[in-house]
């Protein structure tokens, strides 16, 4: 049967290129790690029971998209986003959550790379906290990880995937401006700032050894690849 994905965004449109069947990717959570809104939490919550009530893909299997930080943070998104996971389980038979970190990909929204880069060519101070460092994961390699664990048979259980190597945003800032050429940017070093971090110990047993997203090169690629485009994508948009 063909895939249902729920979701018209970045990682949404990435699946319409996935080479599993039968599932149904729910790519309509939200999105923003700072978000407190108890309304934007249950829409999700009520956008879920809908799918899953419908009697057409009802033997399709779930794969839920959550975030690095469910595993340890208690902030209100972190706490929501476990509370899916915990619906997920209660309520579907066959299910695969995934775990992501900051997804790059072509996007003029608001994702961490995306962001950094509209800053720096509004010449906008850029607000770093010192403590503050961060995984990534191309959303290319999100759909193609996705695919191979599905084919590989992991079933009900929450996999974390993602860079093995962690950044600081100052070390992508300055990634990010090399590649651009652009010498001077504006930033503040603030205290504050947490490690995300989740346990990749599952992606590392069951992808080969040699896949890159374990390459310690991974994040200096993955900006280089998409630093540019997404600079032509924001100025196309005029900022």
């Amino acid at each position: 049967m063909p895939n249902t994905i729920i979701g018209k965004g970045m990682i949404a449109q990435a699946f319409l290129k996935s080479a599993s069947n039968n599932c149904i990717f729910f790519c309509s959570g939200v999105s923003n790690s700072k978000e407190t809104s108890r309304a934007e939490f249950i829409r999700e919550i009520e956008v879920f029971n809908k799918t899953i009530k419908n009697k057409t893909i009802k033997n399709k299997t779930v794969i839920y998209f959550s975030s690095y930080i469910a595993e340890s943070s208690t902030t209100p998104y972190a706490l929501h986003k476990k509370n899916m996971e915990n619906i997920i389980e209660n309520t579907c038979d066959k299910y695969l959550i995934i775990r992501l970190p900051s997804v790059v990909g072509l996007t003029k929204n608001n994702t961490l790379i995306s962001y950094f880069i509209k800053m720096i060519l509004n010449n906008k101070v850029i607000k770093i906290e010192k403590d503050a460092r961060r995984h990534l994961i191309d959303v290319e390699d999100v759909v193609r990880i996705t695919d191979y664990l599905i084919s590989n048979n992991c079933y009900n259980k929450s996999i974390s995937i993602g860079s093995k190597s962690s950044i600081s945003p100052l070390e992508l800032i300055r990634l990010i401006s090399n590649e651009l050429n652009i010498n001077q940017i504006k930033y503040e070093l603030c205290d504050g700032g947490n490690n995300q971090y989740s346990n990749i110990n599952v992606m590392e047993t069951i992808l080969p050894k040699k896949d890159k997203i374990m390459n310690k090169s991974y994040n200096e690629k993955l900006i280089k690849k998409y630093s540019k485009d997404i600079k032509g994508l924001l100025l196309g948009d005029q900022l």
